[in-house]
């Protein structure tokens, strides 16, 4: 989960809450921030994925509030016309590289050395993480003084154009700023591949940002910044418009107004940032059926209100509004959740529930649990991802194609559930390069396969799957660790040769138990880990604990 670094002073003044940092810790758990250390006025505090709202002591303070009965009323925020030329004109060109874009500004924001330390944290958290290392959408912030709107946004061959990159004495080509620079260095490779960079272009010409690598010297900002402007680009426009959200709002708490752009892309044109609440109409009696609640319609609506929302009743129902930057909020289940926070998890009584019969665990779970032990005994360092995934990551890691498809998917990302453990591991790979090598990580977990014999024609397998990367990594090495997991468990195996698409052809061979294929290992092919932007030789292998479970019964 994102950590972050607060002051407690700022978030109490932010706040309105002045309580000592025990009864802040207590309260803060309430609402998914977790008080880490305490320094004097030094806090860390790790806040869950899900509230990217809150990767900032901003939008920390607004939940506190709200939890705390400070603030009454709406969540609404302070906006100021927009003047004709505050427009963003994308370019055609983009498409391939980075189609989607968003502008907004806050001006008479009051910064000081902490706002502008929180803002550039903000920044890096959501970039780190909803942004998928800036793949998925990167920010860039500017002094707003410095640039005269309309702002064009356009790709350019990274030699056909020049400009001095943030904290730099020279201008540079694009070609040089990938190769010079850190940033160039460490995420050109988002980029490269197209051979056309990004680039965002004000009326006079000025050269503000070449996303997702680096922005202009000129439009630095500092601490005394007092009007900001915000760009926000990427591969999702879901993903990009929330960002956008969460920046001009925080942003806004520290005394700013908002300002919109209007971005045209062809035909199509929209407001941005978008502040208008999303509004849910959900029945009490499902909320209390989820929760287990006892609890009455105005009950329900404090609740609600305590934990940041807002609800009026609407003909026996619940109205919500729910604010434009609670992006977490999607199904009902979800406002099922904000009930059970504002009614406090500590005041939920628990009950035995009313059978006589004892659980334990099952089987699988306990040989799962052998697995990962003796995995970390190896030196493996264990990694959980999402069963849900894309059939993009599936299709560039060579994944079985038969999969279980989402039929309404919220994002791109998580369009079917993984048939392979391999691909999300080598994507957390590319998202750690910065690391030291060698990496050795593991994953024990399910994936889905189609059956036309059950009822739901699909099957869920549980697997363990293990990458080795490191500069001089071969099949030996990763064959070393499989063959001894398998020979601890007491498992009478059989190593042949066999090709599997994902491997280097003559590298790589199958394991079969009893006649039948339990895995494969082998050495990743490099095309395959190109396209996953990793430079250095990864071995794998992965089993499936499901036919080995099996295959230890048939021999006892």
């Amino acid at each position: 989960m994102p950590t972050v670094n607060i002051k407690l002073s700022d978030l109490l003044k932010l706040s309105g809450c002045y309580v000592s940092a025990a009864e802040l810790a207590e309260v803060l758990e309430q609402v998914k921030v977790e008080v880490k250390s305490v320094s004097g006025d030094d806090v860390v505090v790790e806040i869950t994925s899900d509230r990217p709202d809150m990767f900032s002591v901003e939008g920390i303070a607004r939940q506190l509030r709200a939890f705390m009965k400070l603030q009454s009323g709406g969540f609404g925020y302070t906006t100021v016309r927009s003047p004709p030329e505050f427009k963003v004109l994308v370019d055609s060109s983009v498409k391939k590289v980075r189609p989607y874009v968003m502008c907004g500004a806050v001006v008479g924001c009051n910064l000081g050395d902490e706002g502008f330390r929180q803002l550039i944290q903000l920044q890096e958290v959501l970039h780190k993480t909803h942004g998928r290392n800036r793949r998925k959408f990167a920010i860039g912030i500017h002094n707003l003084d410095v640039v005269k709107p309309p702002i064009n946004y356009v790709a350019k061959p990274f030699r056909d154009f020049s400009f001095k990159p943030l904290d730099s004495e020279e201008e540079m080509t694009g070609e040089e700023i990938l190769e010079r620079t850190s940033k160039g260095v460490e995420y050109g490779w988002i980029i490269k591949g197209s051979g056309l960079a990004p680039l965002l272009i004000d009326d006079k010409g000025d050269v503000l940002s070449m996303p997702p690598i680096i922005n202009a010297d000129l439009t630095k900002v500092g601490p005394d910044t007092t009007n900001i402007l915000i760009d926000v680009t990427g591969t999702n426009l879901k993903a990009v418009e929330e960002a956008l959200v969460i920046l001009a709002t925080s942003l806004a708490e520290r005394g700013g107004k908002i300002v919109q752009f209007v971005v045209i892309d062809g035909d199509d044109s929209r407001l941005v940032p978008n502040l208008t609440p999303q509004r849910m109409r959900v029945r009490l009696k499902s909320l209390i059926e989820v929760t287990g609640l006892d609890v009455s319609m105005d009950d329900a609506i404090k609740c609600l209100r305590k934990a940041g929302l807002d609800a009026y009743e609407v003909n026996d129902e619940l109205e919500v509004i729910i604010p434009p930057y609670r992006v977490d909020i999607i199904e009902e289940v979800d406002v099922a959740e904000e009930l059970a926070i504002g009614y406090g998890y500590a005041n939920i009584k628990p009950l035995i529930p009313p059978v006589t019969t004892r659980g334990g665990e099952l089987e699988m779970t306990v040989f799962s649990k052998l697995c990962r032990d003796l995995m970390v005994g190896f030196g493996y360092q264990e990694v959980i991802s999402y069963m849900f995934t894309s059939d993009k990551q599936l299709d560039i890691a060579l994944a079985p194609k038969g999969r279980v498809k989402v039929l309404k998917p919220v994002s791109s990302d998580y369009t079917c559930l993984r048939t392979s453990l391999i691909p999300p591991l080598l994507s957390f790979l590319s998202e750690n390069t910065h690391v030291e090598y060698p990496q050795r990580i593991f994953e024990v977990g399910d994936i889905a396969l189609l059956d036309e014999k059950p009822e739901v024609k699909s099957v869920f397998e549980r697997r363990m799957a293990a990458l080795y990367a490191d500069h001089r990594v071969s099949y030996e090495d990763i064959q070393a660790v499989l063959y001894s997991f398998l020979r601890v468990l007491g498992v009478n195996f059989t190593a042949k040769p066999g090709l599997v698409e994902l491997m280097i052809k003559g590298r790589c061979g199958i394991i079969e138990v009893n006649g039948v294929q339990v895995g494969y290992l082998g050495e990743v092919r490099p095309d395959v880990l190109l396209s996953f932007g990793l430079q250095i030789p990864v071995a794998a292998f992965e089993v499936s604990l499901t036919k080995l479970l099996e295959a230890k019964g048939r021999k006892h």
